[in-house]
């Protein structure tokens, strides 16, 4: 028992009996990315997210696969991110979404992204 509740407690470890990560929450962007973030809602492997910048949403559903965050088409284009320790990196993306390629997201310590 006390290795599940360890378990449980690890917010990007995956769980026996193939549990999904845990990737709700407030995702920042950093390098190119920093005026960026990620609002991601998780119902098992299911996921809807907010990619926001600025004043400009674009949402998101996916799923998770493992440590993988695959988006469904958007606008016909696609989204792939790998999860590891507290970030997000964008392993492959279709159209204009090919540009993020190795950029990332790490997981928000607060409320907001603002360094």
């Amino acid at each position: 028992m006390a290795a599940l509740a360890l378990a449980a407690s690890l917010p990007l470890a995956a769980h026996a009996g193939g549990m999904p990560l845990k990737l709700s929450g407030l995702w920042c962007g950093v390098g190119l990315l920093h005026e960026f973030r990620l609002e991601m809602a998780q119902q098992f492997d299911q996921l809807e997210a907010r990619l926001v910048r600025k004043h400009r949403v674009r949402q998101i559903t996916g799923r998770i696969e493992g440590s993988r965050v695959v988006t469904d088409p958007q606008r016909n284009h696609t989204l792939e991110l790998q999860a590891l320790g507290n970030e997000l990196r964008v392993t492959s993306g279709t159209g204009p979404l090919a540009l993020l390629k190795g950029q990332a997201f790490t997981r928000a310590t607060a409320d907001s992204c603002s360094r």
